[in-house]
């Protein structure tokens, strides 16, 4: 099998993976959080990609309870 076929496809997918650069999917947004929202955090992960440190961590994950203004 091509490396650009998966084994496993969504129903109606059927064209070749193509492959992105991760700088060309997301964009800096320049805003600050000066006022210390509680904003969630997310962690990267290998097996499932970008995930909520809530579904990731039983207590939030380290991010929870940190100062988010920068």
């Amino acid at each position: 099998m091509a490396d650009n076929v998966p084994k496993i496809r969504f129903p109606g997918f059927t064209e070749p993976w193509e492959q992105r650069k991760f700088k060309d999917l997301v964009f800096k947004s320049g805003k600050k959080n000066k006022k210390n929202l509680p904003y969630e955090s997310f962690s990267i992960t290998n097996e499932s990609g970008f995930v909520s440190q809530n579904e990731r961590f039983e207590n939030g994950g380290t991010m929870k309870d940190a100062d988010k203004s920068t």
